[in-house]
């Protein structure tokens, strides 16, 4: 399996620019005291904004969201 480090670096690479600090955080890379404050506050922004409408998903998707407790 590749180092947390390669599969980082990947991920950047597909995605055309760095990762958010809650992203590389919650993918176990090493973080400054600095950076763990700039994830913690990414992570209530993202938990703050809008609901997502799951309602416009297909019937599979919207079965397993379901299942899950997901979506109601």
């Amino acid at each position: 399996m590749p180092s947390i480090n390669i599969r980082l670096a990947r991920l950047e690479q597909s995605a055309a620019g760095p990762l958010p600090a809650h992203i590389r955080r919650w993918l176990g890379e090493s973080l400054t005291e600095a950076e763990k404050n700039q994830a913690d506050a990414e992570w209530q922004r993202v938990q703050s904004g809008a609901p997502i409408d799951l309602s416009r998903q297909n019937a599979e998707a919207r079965h397993w969201l379901s299942e899950r407790g997901m979506m109601a």
